[in-house]
């Protein structure tokens, strides 16, 4: 599974540029603060695609910021809303899990999964990535989120909330400490690959 998870990363390069910065914040330690994060040191293609969530008191998912390619595919504007108060049921239930267990293991995520509407059918790409606020707890979540519809389908928002619909979870691979560096480009696969 990590294999196929970095192969997916690199197949993403706003999220794989999202693991990048924030491996780069780290350092040292296995999560940055929030307090590292600087918005003007990432990509401006990146920004829109972000997502700031604080896990709060009694494990309540609260929205701090919401890029604008999230709102347009959403269809609203989250910022300063807890999760429960738009969300209900089944997608509930599995990004409360999602981020509950990210910060438990206080390792990057990604996780893909399926909308399927009668409209539309869409697949997003998450990278969630931990980060502490002033402590040693994971407190926030920074989501990089991308969104891709079936060939041939229309790149518009769907008419339907999308927690309106069937979700099918495809993925949710913690992302190996070990493995991290497969961020890196790869190396040429053979001698013939390699630039003369």
């Amino acid at each position: 599974m990590q294999d196929y998870a970095f192969r997916r990363l690199r197949e993403e390069p706003l999220l794989l540029a999202l693991l990048t910065y924030w491996e780069g914040k780290r350092g040292d330690r296995d999560v940055p603060d929030r307090r590292d994060i600087d918005p003007t040191e990432m990509s401006p293609a990146l920004l829109p695609h972000l997502c700031l969530i604080e896990i709060c008191e009694g494990d309540r998912l609260k929205v701090r910021l919401v890029g604008t390619e999230i709102v347009r595919q959403h269809r609203r504007d989250n910022t300063g809303k807890f999760a429960d108060e738009y969300l209900k049921g089944e997608y509930l239930a599995y990004l409360t899990a999602l981020y509950l267990d990210l910060r438990a293991r206080r390792l990057p995520v990604l996780a893909e999964s399926r909308f399927r509407h009668i409209d539309t059918q869409l697949e997003t790409t998450r990278l969630l990535v931990p980060l502490t606020m002033g402590g040693a707890d994971v407190r926030l979540v920074l989501m990089g989120q991308v969104f891709r519809y079936r060939s041939g389908q229309a790149n518009t928002p769907i008419a339907q909330p999308l927690d309106a619909g069937l979700l099918e979870v495809l993925n949710q691979i913690p992302l190996d400490r070990v493995k991290r560096d497969a961020t890196r480009p790869p190396p040429p696969s053979s001698e013939a690959d390699a630039p003369s």
